[in-house]
């Protein structure tokens, strides 16, 4: 039989054995990494006064004011309750930052000093028929290289090879080492000379390919005016030569302001009461007019931010795509609907 004082030490073995346990248990879990917040969780001052509507430009040669019989063939993607309006400036682009991305294109002289109405700096270098624009205040650049000649082993063998080639270049060349390494793309091949180029589905056939990267936020496709979500475009020859890039620098958020946003239901009274606008409609170029439709028929909807560069507002909208039937032939439509109450 246990004396009293066996009974003590076990119970002090028991008791310290539970703190020893209890206190393991605390530092590790104090030791356990715990995962950097996602940029989507970052938190911007929020602005109080009520954004101005969004300026929107309708497509070219679009002349009808109300629209036919409407139908809606999808199932809708979810639609959060809540989506941000946020509010956002150009990413200036210093004239240092500007010459060191020159002379990582191969360009050594200074550039060229330009202005207008809408830019106050334009740098321009050229190098024979190869050039090189930034418009350091508008966030955006421009690169030409017509004749270049390729030195290295690359071939383009595949969609994602060109892609690869493409993010290559951006993070290398034009100072976007971050935001396109994962970026969405889409590849459209081409067959034929610079000046007569022709889009094909074949591999085999292409000689040009375009390599678009599309910007997001939330998680949400990023669109321009006229129904564009690209952010930026690489034309890659079959030798892996870089013939020309266009980029649209990331916007930075600086404040938001939460809206309550529509429903489908309430997305679609609009588009059928005439709501909404017409950002790009068939193959209409600027002299052309748009012939009207007898009735159109979306087959896709979905959640994006139109990038407002009237406004410098980031704006929640539903993009609609689907075909519109005219008397001429089927047009591809997309309409543009601001998506927040």
């Amino acid at each position: 039989m246990p004396t009293r004082l066996s009974l003590i030490a076990i119970l002090l073995f028991v008791a310290g054995f539970f703190l020893f346990f209890s206190f393991n248990q605390k530092g590790a879990e104090k030791d356990t990494p715990v995962s950097p917040p996602s940029a989507n969780e970052t938190t911007l001052p929020v602005f109080s006064t009520e954004p101005p509507p969004p300026h929107i430009e309708s497509a070219s040669g679009v002349s009808f004011d109300t629209l036919p019989a409407i139908s809606f063939f999808f199932t809708p993607a979810f639609i959060p309750p809540i989506l941000n309006v946020y509010k956002f400036a150009e990413p200036p682009i210093e004239r240092e930052d500007a010459q060191a991305m020159a002379e990582k294109l191969g360009f050594t002289s200074s550039p060229a000093l330009f202005s207008s109405p809408d830019e106050k700096n334009i740098l321009v270098w050229k190098d024979g028929d190869k050039d090189f624009t930034i418009f350091s205040t508008n966030g955006m650049s421009e690169y030409v290289s017509p004749s270049q000649i390729n030195n290295s082993l690359d071939t383009i063998e595949s969609k994602q090879n060109a892609a690869i080639i493409a993010a290559r270049f951006l993070r290398e060349k034009v100072g976007l080492e971050n935001f396109y390494s994962g970026a969405e793309t889409r590849v459209t091949l081409y067959r034929g000379v610079s000046l007569d180029l022709q889009e094909t589905a074949s591999l085999s056939e292409a000689s040009v390919f375009e390599v678009s990267f599309l910007g997001k936020v939330e998680s949400f496709p990023l669109y321009q005016q006229y129904g564009n979500d690209v952010q930026a475009q690489v034309w890659i020859e079959r030798n892996a030569s870089i013939t020309r890039a266009s980029i649209h620098y990331p916007p930075i958020l600086l404040s938001q302001q939460p809206h309550s946003t529509l429903t489908f239901e309430e997305a679609k009274q609009k588009i059928q009461g005439g709501e909404g606008t017409i950002v790009a409609y068939g193959d209409t170029g600027l002299l052309d007019i748009a012939p009207t439709p007898t009735r159109i028929s979306f087959s896709s909807m979905r959640v994006g931010y139109l990038q407002d560069k009237t406004n410098y507002i980031l704006y929640p909208i539903f993009v609609f795509s689907g075909t519109a039937f005219t008397q001429e032939g089927d047009q591809s439509i997309m309409i543009y609907l601001p998506a927040t109450k």
